[in-house]
């Protein structure tokens, strides 16, 4: 159910996020460019965070990899929570 509200929600962002891309360039050639920094960026991004989550696991969880996972869920809920909460109470 989580991974499906997730999909959602990032469909509900991307679509509009690279639809401006013709809103703001002029010619093909530019939004080519566009694309492909944001796109590059993106992989980029992803990248790093799988890795650094990698080396948080192991370095919270010592030999055990799912207490690992478990820490690093945990420290990315409260990080969210607290987000949500500064989001919410001004």
């Amino acid at each position: 159910m989580v991974y499906i509200l997730w999909g959602v929600t990032y469909t509900m962002m991307d679509i509009p996020y690279w639809s401006m891309i013709p809103a703001v360039t002029r010619t093909p050639k530019d939004r080519e460019n566009l694309s492909m920094v944001g796109r590059t960026c993106a992989g980029v991004g992803s990248a790093l965070i799988a890795m650094f989550t990698m080396l948080l696991v192991g370095a919270l969880g010592g030999d055990s990899e799912r207490a690992g996972f478990r820490w690093v869920a945990l420290i990315v809920a409260a990080i969210f929570a607290e987000d949500r909460a500064g989001a919410a109470f001004p």
